[in-house]
């Protein structure tokens, strides 16, 4: 599994939080038998940014916790 970390902001944490990332998409994948490898690509941003990407990708005046795009 690779995993793309991109900050585009500070992040305030004080744990490792790539570590944690990894463990929890390691997790996921055992859990799945999923046999290929991965890239997955996480971005920490700040809720203007989701805002941009709501309205950009998804027609939506608000902000979210999360997206996921998958490709194939």
């Amino acid at each position: 599994m690779t995993l793309l970390l991109e900050e585009e902001v500070e992040i305030p944490f004080t744990f490792d939080y790539r570590k944690v990332a990894e463990d929890v998409i390691s997790q996921a994948l055992e859990v799945e038998n999923f046999p290929y490898d991965v890239e997955v690509s996480l971005v920490l941003t700040n809720d203007e940014e989701i805002h941009t990407l709501n309205q950009q990708f998804r027609s939506e005046e608000h902000t979210s916790e999360l997206q996921s795009h998958v490709m194939i």
